[in-house]
């Protein structure tokens, strides 16, 4: 394990980054009378070295940094905000749709939300916009969020069916079984 003193370049806050990502924030001094401190009290206790030595690659496979999958979800959703989220794209409303419902079919969920959102900041009323999110939403277990979403999807078009349903279905789930019936007859009658 190393100990670090982050200071005011990238290189000097490197090993910091990292051993934040793996749980040893411990060993980041805030100045140099701690960095010292640290040092020898590391130096003087064996078994604590020890177990830091044994337990660093575990430690190092479990953490962010061995997480690709994450960063490259990650990494794509900054690029399609980067290419579609502008005011200024020039994508039409629809073919940022068509992407955004692509990535959501594959179950690239930070990228088809970048895009729903790119959606809605040029129109804030776009229904199937707000449906999609709160279906990504109800699919990450983020319930009130997708609420949310499918309830300003209705408000925008009362007559959205999918809408209607989703809300019931998630409303039944939570127990809220008189308002997730209001939506099932309020679907029927669409």
């Amino acid at each position: 394990p190393v100990i670090t003193l982050p200071g005011d370049t990238f290189a000097s806050r490197h090993s910091a980054s990292y051993l934040t990502r793996v749980g040893l924030e411990g060993l980041i001094a805030s100045d140099q009378e701690e960095y010292i401190s640290l040092a020898v009290d590391l130096a003087g206790d064996l078994p604590r070295l020890s177990e830091l030595r044994g337990s660093l690659r575990e430690r190092m496979l479990n953490s962010p940094l061995y997480d690709g999958e994450t960063w490259s979800d990650a990494f794509e959703a900054l690029i399609l905000k980067t290419v579609y989220g502008s005011r200024h794209s020039q994508f039409s409303a629809e073919q940022v749709l068509e992407k955004a419902i692509h990535c959501h079919s594959r179950g690239k969920y930070a990228s088809a939300e970048v895009l729903y959102g790119a959606i809605l900041q040029r129109d804030s009323g776009h229904a199937v916009a707000n449906h999609n999110l709160g279906v990504a939403a109800l699919e990450q277990g983020r319930l009130e969020d997708a609420a949310g979403y499918f309830e300003k999807a209705l408000e925008i078009s009362p007559d959205f069916p999918g809408a209607c349903i989703n809300l019931a279905n998630m409303l039944k789930d939570l127990g809220r079984l008189q308002e997730a019936k209001g939506y099932y007859y309020r679907a029927l009658q669409i």
